[in-house]
């Protein structure tokens, strides 16, 4: 009963929104599209001004999906002007007859062909009035700035060199926001959340740069619309494929090769299609042929991207869109009397409707299904001539199946109103079969029917309100209902905006956010994944998070430069780990196994970003702190850790030497990983019947946990890009080369131990710390052609 009265409220805030918001008014409302392609351009800046004034007399930006309106407009002449970055200026003359008419007017922007002409509208996304203080978009121009990682462009790793946002080291492309882990920032992959946004162990993103269209981050207080997370939110979009002719992109690499293909089916039709696959297997396969070093594994990734588009009229339009990627790793022993089988990937697939309801009401319902599994199948046998048998045969999955509605509201210059509903079911699922369980230690960590599910429902109403000329506020209320231990959790956002004068804005905003779902790594099981998702229960309360935020923006050199500089600060509750002692048998409950703690965050950003001419790239430098506090861990005192990093700097800079020739640099410094550090070490005697003897190896005193530091890593990244034709088609070829100065950063330190002379009734011994360093100097090509 409880359950349907939540959901009887959900109903009545979303559909009951559009009751009160229809009016008699004239309104003005349409899409701006990209002319060839046909793409919705979504964050497009308008001004409409009276037919004889120069001054606008109402400002607005087209949503998600590129839709803008003006309502409660006055009968007369207007002018209408659209600018997008990287295309051209666009104005139409509108007549409105009378106070009830409404006039659709699409916008269909061309974008600049001459690379010098596209360098100057690079500046115009600075007049576009965002009021979230923490919010950026990675424009493809930024994304093409920065160098390739081995011949791949990585959103993950440009969004890395953002202040606020870190990696975990060189080889990660997880996303540590603010002092917030990757589980904590809710990743969307056109609205649909994905679980394991990673390939290789966190070198590459799950995301083919080839198939996107936009990338939106928020790195600090994040709207209503979004919730279940703590930290951040990367929200990513596909491209719908282009209505102008069958075309694509063929991208050839020295690890890994991608495909694009897009086009229009029909009239009202478009489709999207996007592959990549990399072949480590090959270079491996090769060195085994000629090495005695067959024990290699063989390994590779893959991804695809699908979207089909159908516009059924001129006010809907039907979206079908699925990914599915993953990792496969196959290993055998040189004498083949061990062999392991792993794999792990995502599945997602969405089917969205979105709706013009009337010229200043738009809306989308959508379906959608999740999944990240990991499975693995390790055997042995006695001898090569023996049975296998198994050793651990594994499977995880986490599957949600959701559905959401949202509501648009254009009311009026002053207000832009949005509601929405989200039901969710989780579904958590771990088996192991293993006569070897309790000897590997990976076994179900839910409870003992091994299968946990949760509905998760969610509610959220907000408001953009310009409350004077210079004053803006974005206020919005979230209410989330989660099955397990039947909670009920409400979370306020409030960001403001106050344009100071024309080249200094003044931002600030406050949200408490709410996460439901926990994922906890193992310590003692390193040659698996080990890191678990559950649900909150009766026992396992939710994650909380309070931030504030404070920043100031301005313009520099006419508009040039943009700088920002950004404080923060960030409260955690209910964090969860495993305790130092935790034993992990087959009907154990998580719950025994956990303890509860909290963390903080805190620092301040710098960013000077310049766009304009043929100089581009930005400085980006982060002072933070971050800390977790645990009763059971460390003593109950603070510590950091291991992503805490005191001083952050991302140097990021390309230049264009012609229409042909582009080079591109960027250069990156951090205070080295938190760690625990062997601080001292000792020995004593065991006494048995036999005598007195020394312990073979010295016993190692460590200092607090992560009260150590690695050294501090740095590393330089370049690339040169030159565009020719080849049989009357464009082609590019790209040369990068990671880490130019050859600087072998820490990964890990570890102390190592050579005995020295032993006898009887001693054993004398040395000690150095191991350094394991991960890359060094790697130069990468890669060719690709348009057709």
């Amino acid at each position: 009963m409880k359950r349907f009265g939540v959901g009887l409220i959900f109903c009545v805030m979303l559909f009951g929104f559009p009751v009160f918001a229809l009016e008699n008014t004239a309104t003005l409302n349409g899409i701006v599209y990209d002319k060839f392609s046909g793409e919705v351009l979504s964050g497009a800046s308008l001004t409409l001004s009276r037919d004889s004034e120069a001054l606008p007399v109402r400002t607005a930006q087209t949503n998600t999906f590129g839709f803008y309106s003006f309502g409660r407009l006055q009968p007369g002449a207007y002018m209408l002007s659209v600018r997008f970055q990287r295309y051209q200026p666009f104005t139409v003359r509108i007549v409105i007859a009378d106070s009830s008419a409404s006039v659709r007017q699409n916008v269909y922007l061309t974008p600049y062909t001459a690379r010098s002409k596209a360098l100057v509208v690079e500046g115009q996304s600075y007049s576009q009035k965002e009021h979230l203080i923490s919010s950026v978009e990675l424009t493809q121009q930024m994304l093409k700035t920065v160098p390739a990682t081995f011949g791949e462009a990585d959103i993950t790793k440009t969004l890395q060199l953002l202040p606020g946002i870190k990696s975990s080291s060189e080889a990660s492309s997880g996303l540590y926001i603010r002092g917030g882990s990757p589980d904590q920032n809710l990743v969307l992959l056109d609205g649909i959340p994905v679980y394991n946004p990673m390939h290789l162990g966190g070198i590459f993103s799950t995301f083919n740069s080839d198939a996107l269209s936009d990338v939106r981050v928020v790195k600090g207080v994040f709207p209503a619309e979004y919730g279940g997370r703590l930290s951040g939110v990367v929200d990513v979009s596909m491209r719908d494929g282009t209505r102008e002719k069958i075309s694509g992109n063929v991208n050839v690499g020295l690890i890994a090769s991608r495909l694009l293909l897009e086009g229009p089916i029909t009239d009202n039709a478009t489709f999207m299609l996007s592959a990549r696959r990399t072949y480590f297997e090959l270079p491996i396969a090769a060195i085994k042929a000629v090495t005695t070093t067959p024990e290699l594994p063989q390994y590779y990734f893959y991804d695809l991207n699908a979207k089909v588009s159908l516009a059924l009229s001129e006010n809907d339009k039907l979206v079908a869109s699925a990914y599915t990627g993953g990792d496969v790793f196959l290993y055998t022993s040189a004498d083949t009397t061990l062999r392991g089988n792993l794999g792990w990937g995502n599945t997602i697939a969405n089917l969205r409707w979105t709706h013009i309801l009337s010229p200043s009401i738009f809306t989308t319902v959508s379906a959608y299904y999740s999944s990240f599994l990991f499975s693995s199948d390790i055997d042995t046998k006695v001898s090569s001539s023996s049975p296998f048998i198994d050793v651990l045969n594994l499977f995880s999955q986490i599957r949600d199946i959701g559905t959401r509605a949202e509501v648009q509201y254009f009311h009026s210059d002053a207000h832009t109103a949005k509601a929405g509903i989200e039901a969710i079911y989780h579904r958590f699922l771990t088996l192991t079969d293993s006569f070897g369980q309790n000897i590997v230690g990976y076994v179900n960590l839910l409870d003992a029917s091994r299968t946990v599910s949760a509905l998760e429902l969610a509610a959220y109403l907000q408001d953009e309100w310009s409350i004077t000329p210079s004053l803006d506020a974005t206020i919005g209320l979230r209410t989330t209902y989660f099955e397990q231990g039947n909670r009920v959790r409400v979370e306020p956002r409030v960001a403001l905006s106050w344009e100071a004068s024309d080249h200094l804005a003044v931002k600030g905003a406050f949200g408490v956010t709410n996460q439901f779902l926990h994922l906890v790594s193992r310590n003692d099981v390193t040659i698996l994944p080990t890191d678990a998702w559950f649900p909150s229960t009766a026992l396992i309360e939710p994650a909380q998070s309070l931030q504030y935020e404070l920043g100031a923006e301005t313009h520099l050199w006419e508009k040039e430069v943009f700088l920002s500089v950004q404080g923060y600060y960030k409260s955690l509750q209910h964090l969860y780990e495993f305790r130092d002692d935790a034993r992990f048998t087959l009907l154990t409950p998580a719950e025994t196994l956990l303890t509860e703690g909290k963390g903080e965050a805190y620092g301040a950003e710098i960013f000077l970003h310049k766009r304009m001419g043929a100089l581009k790239g930005w400085i980006g430098y982060t002072l933070a702190w971050t800390w977790r506090t645990f009763p059971e861990l460390n003593g109950g005192r603070p510590f950091a850790p291991r992503y805490d990093r005191r001083h952050d700097v991302s140097l990021v800079a390309s230049y264009t030497l012609s229409d042909a020739w582009e080079i591109g640099a960027t250069w990156t410094y951090g205070t080295g990983q938190a760690f625990t550090l062997p601080a001292a070490q000792y020995s004593f005697s065991l006494n048995t019947s036999q005598g007195s003897y020394y312990v073979a190896y010295p016993q190692i005193q460590y200092t607090e946990r992560n009260g150590g530091r690695l050294p501090p890593f740095h590393k330089l990244d370049v690339s040169i890009t030159h565009r020719f034709q080849w049989w009357n088609l464009p082609f590019q070829a790209s040369l990068s080369v990671y880490n130019v100065y050859n600087r072998y950063n820490a990964f890990s330190w570890s102390v190592e131990y050579q005995t020295l002379s032993p006898t009887a009734y001693s054993t004398a011994w040395t000690s150095n710390i191991q350094q394991v360093s991960l890359l060094g100097i790697v130069p990468t090509f890669s060719l690709s052609v348009q057709f």
